[in-house]
């Protein structure tokens, strides 16, 4: 895969990704994330995006929410995943 931004080669790492959306922040451990060996940018697959955004909006309606989600075992659980992931 080609970096968007400088045409660098980007590599497929696990790594840790912190969000935060609407005042709630979450770590998601061991996420696959693609890196410019040249400039850094990172970027996700569409998959991934789904999974964090839906992870993230699920949270809004519960008082308590967690604070890290270790994607690798969650990423199985029936009912954990948004609609269409």
């Amino acid at each position: 895969m080609r970096c968007y931004i400088c045409d660098g080669e980007m590599r497929k790492v696990k790594k840790d990704v912190e969000t935060t959306w609407k005042g709630r922040t979450i770590l998601f451990r061991g996420m696959d994330v693609w890196v410019c060996g040249s400039c850094g940018e990172e970027a996700y697959e569409p998959d991934d995006v789904r999974l964090m955004q839906g992870l993230v909006q699920g949270t809004l309606h519960r008082p308590e929410y967690p604070e890290v989600v270790n994607v690798e075992e969650v990423a199985d659980l029936p009912g954990e995943q948004p609609d269409g992931v």
